[in-house]
């Protein structure tokens, strides 16, 4: 008797246990879920620390290292060839899917990277090619184009193909909002990157290349905030107005930079 029960209540206990798992796996119950991780490359890959990272629409991480470009795919990673083997500094996934790899005076698309040997080199795309670019960092996209910086080039690729508009003086960083490209140009000011190159925005003069925005974000009302370190200071504002600068930060307030 006392074995029946016994078994009985194995039953039960067993029972419980399968519910429990079926109904983490169907949601009823929070499921296992994983915190950081160190993903190593092994001996295969020996060229970390990355440079630049883009993830596709289809959950595909991309990462540069120094001598190329490597995709991973959660389980495995794969090399993808490139033309060269250098630095890649700025990675981007194009609205089409396309992949955009850059760095040192070079600049390459893998139009589908499923099949990673149809590359088009930018350089013979341009007339006056790459020579004397320097290195290209931020990529952005917007409905008409997408665009990568160096400081001394700015180069997009859109319904008519390629342009390259050279720099007067110098390009600073790039941003990329809900629909629009924002660059800061030398001795000009916060611009938007048009199909006709980068036009100043209104007020953007204040915003010029030595006030060192770190960073930028856009506001679900369209207005704009951007984080400066020469002045220390968050501005905001809205379409078609002035920037203006909402609080200072004190350096002496700061434990780190921010």
């Amino acid at each position: 008797m006392l074995q029946r029960r016994l078994f009985l209540l194995l039953l039960v206990l067993l029972h419980a246990g399968m519910a429990c798992v079926h109904a983490a796996e169907v949601g009823s119950f929070p499921a296992r879920t994983w915190g950081l991780r160190q993903i190593r490359l092994g001996d295969n890959y020996p060229d970390p620390p990355f440079s630049s990272i883009a993830q596709s629409r289809d959950g595909l991480i991309y990462a540069g290292d120094a001598t190329g470009l490597l995709e991973f795919d959660g389980r495995s990673w794969r090399r993808i060839p490139l033309p060269t083997e250098s630095p890649v500094l700025v990675l981007g996934v194009t609205r089409a899917g396309a992949l955009v790899a850059g760095g040192g005076e070079f600049l390459f698309v893998i139009p589908d990277p499923n099949a990673p040997d149809h590359v088009i080199d930018v350089s013979t795309a341009i007339p006056a090619g790459l020579q004397g670019s320097g290195d290209f960092w931020e990529f952005a996209e917007d409905d008409g184009q997408w665009c990568v910086r160096s400081p001394a080039l700015l180069v997009c690729q859109g319904k008519a193909g390629f342009t390259a508009i050279p720099a007067a003086h110098g390009y600073g960083r790039m941003f990329q909002t809900r629909n629009k490209i924002l660059i800061q140009v030398d001795r000009s000011g916060l611009s938007r990157v048009t199909t006709q190159g980068p036009q100043l925005i209104a007020g953007g003069d204040v915003l010029d290349v030595e006030s060192g925005i770190s960073t930028l974000v856009e506001f679900p009302d369209g207005s704009l905030a951007a984080v400066t370190r020469r002045l220390r200071g968050i501005w905001h504002w809205r379409p078609d107005e002035v920037p203006v600068m909402r609080a200072s930060i004190e350096a002496d307030q700061l434990m780190m930079p921010v």
